[in-house]
């Protein structure tokens, strides 16, 4: 049995599961991993490296066990292509993707004007893809509009609460990425090259108005469906039109081929004006069709401010609102305030100014104005060349009121969505509430948005409350900063200073991280004059010790023990244990600074003390932290190390990244001393994952750590480095922290 053989798609399977399992128990026997990896593994997983490991089937059987757990894992997570009724039609395209896709084309761009289908062209490809057993991830615009949303949400997909590097798919994963709709903003088309050049293993099939690179990839530009068919058969765009009118017209009799296909070709084929006019055509009779549609063209032609006739979607898009009642029509202004898709539930939420009710929405399904984003039809969208036509066509006074009613309807949803998810994550429930936040994250802009045009402070504190601190710990930065800021300005206005307060001391954090030194002063210099104004002891002790260690990484020694000494003395009267260990430590390490090293360690031995009656965890973690760096400045390296791996740990469950990744650099040189040089290597690598979304000292260091690290041990330790940069950071930490525990 020892002499039998991984294949190589088997070898870099297990080579990757095994990087996440390093001590996996057990034995497996050579016909039980016969059967295991004929019947249960891909055998089209590829990987640029592979190594020799033609191992024993010893410490296998339970290796294996969880190499197929994890994979189910990872498959559940998947971003699954919306099920929808199947494709009419661009069966050659699809074809023809599909073979690009398989000719080690790594990316095609499918590119098209709006509505000709270039959406459900490549969620049929995927789809098709899916069924051969390639992992397929599907992200739209509506969550994805610049390139670091599309990284959160890559990461989201694979499980991982936060990005946690450049390339969020591990190297051994063969994958399908399709990015529906690439917005037209800057980034991405180098995103994409560095996706497929750090990888074999993913391709990347993505739709845009106009080709995000005209040097990267295949550019596949769509046509409009075929109007003409072969002899005696139906064209695409026919048998598509036909189909759309016998889903909501009981009596088809008058559509005679003959008839449909001369809407087919007036219409240029393009799907959504044909579903548009399928839905014309199931309320009025053919020669009432073509009236109304020449009669709307005619006045498509005089609002065009262009010399030449309209286009054939904008003609039928005003034919078609023409035909909706009024009711209809404030419904259809009502629900367009949402963002992507959207549920029936919030449909009828926003839609109430309306009166909107689910037969409504089921008639505008049936229009062609909502799309249905499930066969069980219990999400929906709108698409985005309507809501072009409803911006720019001339509301009545009536669709005006109503779609304003309709938006303070979306603000209260969402700001107290907002609530509620930030409850969740306060909870624990990192992973559910943050991937709920970011499905939303357009609809939360918008809200936040509204709220800041109409000075609605409430609705504003709900949002800021519910989100900053989240959007600042997993790394949405500009949605960040757009609703702090929005939030600081409406609390001057409305004189809510612990609102304020609280969004002045996370603004401060991000100045601090961006090694914004006067930046950050001033911040938390404002949050501690508005606590003392207030009478508010908790806030101000926080902020007096945020300036103290402020202070001193600032060399101004000084100026740190005056905020120290009035911070310990506020807490101690208040009870906050955490805030007085603080400042022990920070007091230790100014004295060690001075050569006081006796006084450091009376401080140290007092700061442990009080550890005992801490459990705020949010302040704990900076507890350690100082505890951590002040042993080490007195060479007490293996109390240093203890504190380091209690720091490591909290931040992991609080979701500090960039602690988490400060906390990994500062283990290595000692995993290293030590001579574990494989966990120095790892935490190396965690830490330039994890830091490298920050453009930032932080993320400059860990690259030239990591290099320096790798120009000493590379050759030795090349299959160490190589198997850590196929895992995610998180199972690096997991393995140095079961490891270092242990040890």
């Amino acid at each position: 049995m020892d002499d039998f053989k991984l294949s190589p798609d088997q070898v870099a399977f297990l080579s990757a599961i095994e990087s996440r399992y390093p001590e996996a128990p057990g034995t497996l026997t050579g016909a039980e991993l016969t059967e295991l990896l004929a019947n249960k593994l891909p055998d089209s997983i590829r990987n640029a490296n592979l190594q020799a490991l033609n191992q024993s089937s010893d410490n296998r059987k339970h290796l294996v066990k969880l190499a197929l757990a994890d994979r189910e894992r990872i498959e559940s997570r998947r971003y699954s292509i919306p099920l929808e009724p199947s494709i009419v039609g661009r069966t050659e395209e699809q074809k023809e993707i599909i073979a690009m896709l398989g000719n080690r084309t790594r990316l095609v761009n499918i590119v098209g004007t709006g509505g000709i289908g270039k959406s459900r062209l490549a969620r049929a490809v995927g789809e098709k893809l899916t069924k051969k057993g390639l992992g397929t991830f599907y992200f739209t615009d509506q969550t994805c509009q610049s390139v670091s949303d599309l990284k959160v949400a890559m990461a989201l997909a694979l499980g991982s609460p936060v990005l946690d590097s450049d390339c969020p798919v591990e190297a051994t994963m063969h994958a399908l990425l399709i990015v529906d709709g690439v917005p037209g903003t800057a980034g991405f088309a180098e995103f994409f090259e560095d996706l497929i050049n750090s990888t074999l293993n993913v391709i990347v099939l993505c739709t845009s108005r106009v080709p995000i690179s005209p040097h990267l990839g295949t550019i596949y530009q769509l046509g409009s469906l075929k109007h003409e068919g072969a002899p005696g058969k139906a064209s695409e765009a026919v048998s598509l039109l036909l189909r759309r009118a016998r889903a909501t017209r009981q009596h088809t009799a008058d559509l005679s081929a003959e008839r449909l296909g001369l809407v087919a070709k007036r219409l240029s084929g393009i799907p959504l004006a044909l579903g548009l006019a399928a839905g014309c055509l199931a309320r009025q009779s053919f020669e009432d069709f073509e009236v109304r549609f020449e009669n709307a063209g005619r006045s498509a032609f005089v609002q065009s401010e262009r010399s030449t006739t309209a286009t054939p979607l904008r003609q039928i898009l005003m034919h078609s609102f023409s035909t909706l009642s009024p009711h209809e029509r404030h419904v259809l202004r009502c629900i367009s305030v949402l963002s992507g898709q959207f549920s029936l539930d919030d449909a009828l939420f926003v839609g109430s100014p309306a009166k909107a009710t689910p037969d409504d929405l089921e008639h505008l399904v049936g229009c062609g104005f909502v799309e249905s984003a499930d066969v069980d039809n219990q999400a929906f969208r709108i698409h985005d060349a309507i809501l072009e036509f409803l911006m720019q066509s001339e509301p009545s006074i009536e669709e005006i009121a109503v779609h304003t009613e309709a938006q303070s309807a979306h603000l209260n949803l969402f700001a107290n969505r907002a609530q509620e998810l930030g409850t969740v994550v306060a909870e624990g429930k990192w992973e559910s509430g943050l991937g709920a936040i970011f499905e939303k994250s357009n609809d939360f802009r918008k809200a936040t948005k509204y709220a800041q045009d109409q000075e609605e402070a409430t609705h504003i504190a709900q949002l800021a409350d519910g989100l900053a601190r989240t959007y600042f710990e997993a790394g949405f930065l500009s949605d960040f900063e757009m609703l702090t800021n929005a939030a600081c300005e409406s609390a001057r206005k409305s004189g809510d200073f612990a609102l304020l307060s609280r969004m002045l001391g996370l603004q401060g954090a991000l100045a601090s991280r961006r090694s914004e030194s006067e930046v950050c002063e001033r911040l938390w210099q404002e949050r501690l004059e508005i606590a003392r104004s207030t009478g508010d002891v908790h806030t101000a002790s926080d902020a007096l010790t945020d300036l103290a260690w402020h202070a001193y990484e600032q060399k101004a020694e000084g100026m740190g023990l005056q905020y120290l000494d009035e911070a310990e003395s506020l807490a101690r009267n208040a009870g906050i244990p955490e805030l007085v260990a603080t400042a022990q430590v920070i007091r230790a390490r100014i004295a060690n600074s001075s050569g006081q090293a006796s006084v450091a360690r009376t401080n140290l031995i007092l700061c442990e003390e009080s550890l005992k009656s801490c459990s705020d965890r949010d302040l704990l973690v900076f507890v350690y932290q100082g505890l951590s760096i002040a042993y080490e400045e007195l060479s007490e390296f293996e109390k240093a190390q203890h504190f380091r791996l209690k720091l490591l740990t909290e931040a992991v469950n609080g979701h500090r990244v960039i602690l988490i990744g400060w906390t990994l650099r500062r283990l290595a040189p000692r995993f290293e001393q030590s001579g574990n040089l494989d966990l120095a290597a790892q935490g190396l690598v965690a830490a330039s994952k994890v830091h490298a979304e920050y453009d930032t000292q932080h993320r400059e260091l860990a690259t030239l750590e990591l290099q320096d690290f790798e120009n000493r041990y590379g050759r030795s330790l090349g299959t160490e480095l190589a198997a850590a940069r196929t895992s995610s950071w998180q199972s690096l930490v997991q393995t140095i922290l079961d490891r270092a525990f242990h040890q």
